[in-house]
């Protein structure tokens, strides 16, 4: 979904409106639009295009991030979140990055971390994190020195669960 406040949507023709968005990313998006003034709410989908890609985006390192699985996180505990980098074409381990950054959020937006990862050797980066609270969380990256900025790759979600609960396995993790 969508979820942003905008005024400034315009009368094209008689009861025609629209304005202009930029979308990360190419998919169906489920659009809700609400007129505070009459309780109006109508929903409906959108379907966008890949971004076409640019010169520029072209020449940079494309990575990819898989994180280890996430397994044993409970709210409330210490635990180390491990991603291994790739360098998308070349298939090697993207080894001696500096400035690898990792936003973790929960999905009701409430709770949100960024913390620089170590780097472990071989493309593994690690950040430790104590989550707040059980439920659903989110994980993006962002690499300066490569142009990847957070909102350029899906986030990974997961589940962090209660204290003395079970351990999460891969299965837990959604792409």
């Amino acid at each position: 979904g969508l979820m942003t406040i905008d005024r400034s949507f315009r009368e094209t023709a008689p009861g025609v409106y629209e304005t202009t968005a930029k979308l990360p990313f190419g998919g169906t998006y489920d659009i809700p639009v609400t007129v505070d003034a009459d309780g109006f709410v109508q929903c409906f989908s959108a379907t966008a295009k890949p971004p076409v890609e640019t010169a520029i985006e072209a020449s940079r390192t494309k990575l990819r991030a898989d994180p280890e699985p996430l397994s044993g996180l409970q709210a409330g505990k210490r635990a180390d979140v491990i991603v291994h980098l790739t360098n998308d074409k070349t298939g090697k381990p993207a080894t001696g990055i500096g400035d690898l950054r990792l936003l973790a959020f929960s999905s009701s937006g409430s709770w949100q971390g960024r913390k620089w990862a170590n780097d472990l050797g071989d493309g593994r980066y690690s950040v430790a994190w104590t989550f707040p609270k059980p439920g659903r969380y989110g994980l993006s990256l962002q690499v300066a020195s490569a142009g990847l900025e957070f909102t350029d790759q899906r986030p990974v979600y997961f589940n962090v669960e209660q204290a003395g609960d079970r351990a999460l396995s891969a299965k837990d993790i959604l792409p």
